[in-house]
This record gives C-alpha cells, structure tokens and sequence, in this order.
C-alpha cells in the first residue's frame, strides 16, 4: 500500500501573523504542507480547526500551547568566513538554526576567497551545498572592491540579495575609496540590487597606545571618523537613484546626518535605510575591562550614553533591521590565549560572535526599553526579508509562504552559557549574561531544524542556496517610475 505523507499543524494559542493585518496574537494554528514546506492555511480558532479534522483530514499535530509562533529570523549580515580556520557553512548554519534563525545572508568580504569574482561566488555556492552543510537557508551578498566592477553584472545575474563593500577598510585589497564608490554606484544604478555599506573610515595609528586598554582602543576609533565615512556616502548618493543601505552603525553622532537626508531628499535621489547590530545596543564601552578582546568590533562599542540614543532612533523605528554582525574567531586570533600578546586590543581580530543568542539579547533589552515582540518581528525577520529581495515567501507567516518558523517562550530567563554555543570557537563576550526568551524550536519549511529539548540531534541538513531571480532593465524603469509617482 503506497504511504500517504501527512501534512503538519503547529498549534499555539500565540501565534504572530501577518503584522499590517492583525496586531495581535491569535490562538489557532497553521496547515503546512508535507510536498513543498508551503503554508497553506491559518487556523484563527479552535473551532476552526476542529472542522477541519473533523472533515477527514488528517495531519501530524505539534502543539506548543502559550510559546510564541512567529516567521523565521533572518540575519542580513553574517559574516561565515568560509574557507578559514574558524567555522564553516554546517557549524554557523546549525548555531544559527539554535538561535531561531531559519535564513542568514553571508558577507562577501571575509570569506577565502572573498565573493568579489563570479567564480568565487560559485565556488563558494557549491562548497556551501556540500552535503550536510546547510542546516537553514543561505543566501549571498557580492562583493564590492576599487576593481572588480566589471564582475558585478555577472553577479547579480547568478542571482545575489544584492551588493556589499567597506569603505577604507582596515585590508587595504578590499576597501573602497571615494573614487571607487563613486564608480561602484554608477554600475549598480541600472540594477534592482541594493547596495549595503559599511562606512567606518580607518582608525588612527597606534603607536605608543597601550593595546590591553579598550579606552585607548576607543580612542583610536573615535565617533568622528564613523561620522566622516557617512558625509562621504551621503555625498555621492545624491547623484544616483537606487537603495542605499548603511550597515553596522555604531555612533549615533550619524544620525541626525541620516534623517537630514532622508527628510531632504528628492524622487531622483536614492532610497537610504540603515541598520545597527546587537553589540551596539547591548554592551558598552564602560563595562569592557581591560584585556577582554572578546568585546573588540569595528567600529568599535561606545558609551553608555550613545548606546541610549541608539535605543531611541530604534523607537522611532529610524533603523529598518538590526542583524548580528556575526564573526567568529578562534582563541588565538582575538589574543585570548597565554602570552605576551594576551589581551592585545590593536592585534586581536574584530568582531563579535552573537549569532546564535541574538534574540535572547536584542528582547531583553527590548523590554528595558518599552518595545514589543512585534517590533522584534519587525527588525529580525519581516525588514531583513525586505532587505534582501527574499519577501515574496519569507518574514511573514503567510498562506503560499515558506513555513519558517520561529518557536519560543518571550519569559523564560535563563543564562548563556559556552557549553550551550554549539560552534566550534567559543569566544562570545555574552557568556555569563542573564537574558529572557528562549528557542525552543526552529523549522524551515516544515521541518525541524532544532529542538531545544534535543539540541544535538539535528545533523540531517535541509537548508538551500537562495539565488535572487535578477531585474529586467525595463522593468527597473518602470519601478523608478512608479516610486516617482508615490514621492
């Protein structure tokens, strides 16, 4: 007898749908297929579904009574550095699976070798559908540098999110220069592909600064040169029409020049939206000893004070996303090992590994600042979705869309731990934090992808390669078009 496969129903009695139609919670549950991961219906109440059980069907049934069900967490800004010594594909992709995340984006420019040649990009695409690698979905972002702008077209063809470089970054073989911006821009102006910036200038010289001491790191970093990196940004964009995207805005010296913009700006200019990351809104420059390297991230964290005007542009919903910055780094290269480089701020590598505890971090301090688990669905899932050309089937919990969930308890408090990071290198500055919400459970396309009850148990990948179908030309006139009209 030929096995008929059931479809799933995940029940909760707090279930977020779509946020422009129903701004609360309803109690009921939702159909998804077993053929192709889609949602296919959303049940409002149990009387609805009991009528349709009722009808013959028949479903494999997972209640999670009061936990949230809400769309997937997308992460736009991940850095897997693929090809290193530190993680790969299959290591971040579980983590990220943990933390609720059924889609992250991947940064161009820190994996060997960087995204910036349509080969790369295809090596790097089948080396991530390796098998077992992908526990979620992938997406990539192209590299920009000062001389790979003949690579660009190519890339967007094969269907990257869109299009990512740093200007006057600390490698000087990938940094992008005013010229080479400019040049970048007038490239990427006739595609539909938005263009990501990190705009942090570099840093002062070191010398004769005492590197164990993060005011001195400060200090070399100062708000400043953030600030200048944007004035440059802002300066060129005037001339073209597309969407601008600033990434990893850590000093809110930046926006007011942001809004300035964005209050000014006319129907030829281009679209600009920016975001921040967790570091920035939940650590601070006061409370990093001396030594803790684990904390170093460029651009750098700051006071206490713009960390609270950072929270209040986030209340005035000034920034579209927030994502996690993610870099991992092993002992050695953030200098937490014996020596005499030990605690080396200048020497030790940037970035902070945060992926997998993001929800946790960014909802509590959430709560400390009045803001609701809508506004975390809002900056994790449905503008990331948004962001990269993925909302079409993702960032909502929606009938024809993927079934990606994200399953947790918003009060549940608890402390995060290094034997519950599940990468290889454990170098996270959020050890030892109290923080609420759990995961519980991750699916992506109707498939667990992680059970907090059994969080070892999931080496069966199922994730894939997402590859955005590219814009017609014309068809790109036609929506330059249609944003003139609305203006």
């Amino acid at each position: 007898m030929e096995t008929v496969e059931l479809d799933s129903l995940f029940l909760s009695k707090r279930i977020l749908v779509n946020i422009d139609e129903c701004k609360d919670f309803i109690s009921g549950g939702i159909l998804v297929s077993n053929v192709d991961g889609i949602i296919k219906r959303i049940f409002t109440s149990q009387q609805e579904i009991n009528s349709w059980m009722f009808g013959a069907h028949g479903a494999e049934v997972y209640d999670f009574g009061e936990k949230v069900i809400m769309s997937g967490l997308i992460d736009a800004n991940v850095n897997i550095c693929s090809g290193g010594d530190c993680e790969d594909f299959c290591s971040i992709t579980k983590a990220a699976g943990a933390g609720g995340y059924t889609c992250i984006v991947d940064n161009p420019l820190t994996s060997k070798p960087p995204t910036t040649t349509l080969k790369n990009l295809k090596d790097k695409i089948t080396e991530a559908r390796k098998k077992n690698s992908l526990h979620i979905d992938v997406a990539f972002w192209g590299g920009v540098i000062a001389d790979n702008h003949e690579e660009l077209l190519p890339m967007a063809n094969l269907g990257v999110c869109g299009f990512k470089g740093a200007l006057n970054s600390s490698d000087c073989t990938l940094h992008l220069n005013k010229e080479s911006l400019k040049s970048a821009l007038e490239t990427l102006e006739e595609t539909n592909c938005v263009f990501a910036i990190k705009s942090n200038l570099d840093g002062k010289s070191a010398d004769g600064t005492c590197s164990k001491e993060y005011q001195s790191f400060l200090a070399l970093n100062p708000a400043s040169i953030e600030r200048a990196g944007v004035e440059i940004v802002i300066e060129l964009i005037k001339q073209h029409k597309m969407h601008i995207h600033l990434t990893d805005i850590s000093s809110a010296e930046c926006l007011p020049l942001i809004s300035k913009y964005n209050s000014q700006k006319t129907s030829k200019q281009s679209t600009l939206s920016i975001e921040t990351s967790y570091p920035y809104l939940t650590l601070t420059s006061d409370e990093i000893s001396n030594g803790k390297t684990e904390n170093k991230c460029m651009p750098p964290i700051r006071n206490a004070n713009n960390k609270s005007k950072l929270w209040e542009a986030m209340k005035c919903y000034e920034f579209s996303n927030i994502s996690s910055s993610h870099m991992a780094s092993t002992i050695k290269s953030k200098c937490l090992i014996g020596g005499r480089n030990r605690g080396n701020f200048i020497e030790a590598s940037f970035g902070i590994s945060s992926l997998q505890f993001g929800l946790p971090i960014f909802w509590t301090e959430c709560q400390k600042n009045s803001m609701s688990i809508h506004d975390v669905h809002r900056f994790m899932s449905y503008h990331p979705a948004k962001l990269c050309g993925l909302d079409k089937n993702k960032g909502l919990l929606k009938v024809g869309y993927d079934a990606d969930f994200c399953i947790w308890d918003p009060s549940e408090e608890w402390t995060i731990t290094k034997e519950a990071d599940l990468l290889k290198n454990k170098t996270s500055p959020y050890y030892g934090m109290v923080v609420k919400g759990r995961v519980y459970a991750t699916v992506v396309r109707g498939f667990f992808v992680y059970d907090g009850n059994h969080p070892n148990d999931f080496d069966e990948a199922i994730g894939t390669i997402i590859l955005k179908k590219p814009m017609k030309r014309s068809e790109r006139r036609l929506l330059l078009d249609d944003d003139d009209e609305t203006e």
